[in-house]
């Protein structure tokens, strides 16, 4: 922390296959999905719902996407993402997409940066550590929370959505590849296990 350095203490195991990075943006407590952002092969799409009946069109729509990248590692910040669209797949009775997606790949990027690298932030919520590692974040000020209140303030008033919540959604998206090229890129001089090993 005093140093603002980051130490390697593990090998970070590189993908071997082509990733499909995707975030989901949920009202509160994860009851509806209302978007879904990925990007596979440099193209960035986002999946919205105009309103809460539209959560079974948009996931449907993706589980095709995902059939037709089934080889595609799925890449998310954490085991949330899939989870969650797990569940709400199952609920929608779309039994087969819900298999679909436990049967893919998976990289929790989170979970794996955890274990090779100890960052100088307070945890390792994706706005610490991309805003560490320099991801311009178009909307800092927002949070899961804000935007799913957000969403839901709007389905009410029926006013649109404003673009810097899609903008938040995207950010959510595009800097996985950021944080996942510097992590299988970095080469840190004190990135020895006896490192670790003397902070513990």
């Amino acid at each position: 922390m005093v140093n603002n350095e980051v130490i390697r203490y593990a090998p970070f195991e590189r993908l071997s296959r082509s990733p499909m990075y995707f975030d989901i943006e949920t009202t509160l407590r994860s009851r509806i999905v209302w978007m879904i952002g990925y990007m596979t092969d440099g193209e960035m799409i986002q999946l919205y719902a105009n309103d809460y009946d539209e959560e079974k069109r948009i996931l449907s729509e993706f589980c095709a996407i995902l059939k037709k990248h089934s080889e595609h590692v799925l890449v998310t910040w954490s085991s949330f993402d899939t989870r969650v669209l797990y569940e709400r797949l199952r609920l929608h009775g779309l039994t087969g997409s819900s298999n679909l997606v436990y049967s893919m790949a998976h990289m929790d990027l989170r979970l794996d940066l955890r274990k090779s690298f100890i960052f100088p932030t307070r945890g390792y919520g994706l706005k610490r550590i991309g805003s560490y590692l320099k991801y311009p974040f178009r909307n800092p000020d927002l949070d899961g929370l804000h935007v799913a209140l957000e969403y839901e303030r709007r389905v009410l008033s029926g006013e649109p959505l404003h673009r810097r919540f899609f903008e938040y959604n995207e950010d959510d998206v595009m800097a996985l590849p950021y944080i996942l090229d510097w992590a299988e890129k970095t080469e840190c001089e004190r990135c020895t296990c006896e490192v670790y090993d003397e902070l513990r």
